[in-house]
């Protein structure tokens, strides 16, 4: 508190704060400071409250380099570029816990004043950088849900509680759904194709960190990229098969957000990464379909 005690001294020896009231409009309004010889509009006060914030929950100037290297290093893509896995034994858990410690201590009031690609790419990165930190500590697993614990007994390990942030023990589910899904500012279907399960079924953990000025592209690519995975998702005898990530999240197809009302609205506006088929693109855009769920490989996404 030394610090915030000196910087009101600081103001009250210059005279910032008015003497009147600021009920009814009599004296000095929000977000406007008054001083015997000038009048600045919105400037003081807004630094004043973003230096409180930075005080309390600490710098917010954080880089995604640390996580830009080690998956540079340690992922690599299938020839298609649909796929990818990680090669868990070799990741430095010193340098993976150095940016997840470096995030982990970001302020939720400090998070909130930054844009919404930044938010997204800081949840991105946070989450799929645990999932690897939470892989790698319990080595060797067949499966991230060998790592169900807890009661009652199998509690999936998304439930885990094994980092504490904004002052709270939290687990992979909070971030995903609670943070990113259930937040009005960054719910978003595509958000589906960023965070990385640790498994073969899930969308491909890439080769490159989510940042504030590539989060749109790397989420455009990630979706067109698991769409064009035949193995996953691909167009027979009038119907469409994909991936049960549709199935356990249809209701975020189904809101509106980036004009798509249903899964049939979104495959139509990826048509052209759901099939290379021209006839079968034309019968996806009339929405003249059947569509069901492939099954999902919860094998760990390991390179062997």
């Amino acid at each position: 508190m030394k610090f915030f005690n000196c910087l009101l001294l600081f103001l009250f020896s210059l005279n910032v704060f008015s003497s009147g009231s600021t009920g009814g409009g009599a004296g000095t309004a929000s977000g406007q400071v008054s001083s015997n010889e000038s009048k600045f509009e919105g400037e003081v006060s807004e630094k004043l409250k973003e230096g409180i914030l930075n005080y309390q929950g600490g710098a917010i100037g954080i880089s995604h380099k640390d996580w830009d290297d080690i998956v540079k290093r340690y992922v690599t893509f299938n020839k298609d570029k649909t796929s990818s896995t990680i090669d868990y034994s070799k990741v430095n858990i010193n340098s993976l816990k150095k940016y997840t410690s470096a995030l982990l201590s970001v302020s939720k009031a400090n998070l909130d004043l930054k844009s919404v690609p930044f938010q997204k790419a800081y949840y991105f990165n946070l989450y799929n950088a645990l999932t690897v930190e939470l892989i790698v500590e319990n080595l060797p697993l067949k499966s991230i849900k060998e790592l169900g614990s807890g009661f009652p007994l199998f509690q999936s390990p998304w439930k885990r509680k094994f980092f504490k942030l904004f002052g709270e023990m939290s687990h992979l589910d909070r971030i995903e759904h609670v943070l990113v899904r259930s937040n009005e500012k960054l719910k978003d279907p595509l958000v589906h194709f960023a965070f990385n399960c640790a498994s073969i079924g899930c969308p491909a953990l890439l080769n490159k960190a989510f940042t504030e000025k590539n989060v749109e592209d790397l989420l455009q690519l990630a979706t067109r990229n698991f769409l064009k995975d035949r193995s996953r998702n691909y167009f027979k005898d009038n119907t469409l098969y994909v991936s049960s990530i549709f199935k356990w999240y249809e209701e975020d197809f189904e809101q509106g957000l980036r004009g798509v009302n249903s899964l049939k609205d979104f495959f139509k506006m990826y048509s052209s990464s759901v099939t290379d088929n021209k006839r079968d693109k034309e019968i996806i855009n009339s929405k003249n379909y059947k569509i069901k769920f492939t099954d999902y490989n919860w094998n760990l996404n390991d390179t062997k």
